[in-house]
């Protein structure tokens, strides 16, 4: 096992399927973060995309195997002068407040 110390645990995902998803589900999010950030430090861009079909996507390159796609990430080179120069920023006093 790869973490005995939480075998005593295990029980507790097996028993509720829905626990299990959620975690599962949310712990894929924090690595799809992970990703983008490695992308755009080696110079890409990255945009995340939550509005496909999923359905297609699933049926295309996963099969039958039971995985199922959260997100779609579009990798690629910026072209030169496709961004919008920076909006303007709340200042700190402005956004906050210190109790």
């Amino acid at each position: 096992a790869l973490a005995p110390w939480a075998e005593e645990r295990m029980g507790h995902f097996e028993e509720n399927p829905l626990v299990r998803e959620t975690m599962a589900r949310n712990n894929s999010f924090i690595q799809v973060g992970y990703f983008i950030m490695a992308a755009r430090a080696l110079g890409l861009s990255a945009g995340p995309m939550s509005g496909f079909n999923h359905e297609a996507l699933d049926a295309r390159f996963h099969g039958d195997s039971g995985q199922h796609a959260l997100v779609v990430v579009n990798l690629g080179y910026p072209h030169e002068g496709s961004f919008r120069p920076r909006s303007g920023r709340l200042s700190t006093e402005t956004a906050t407040r210190t109790l």
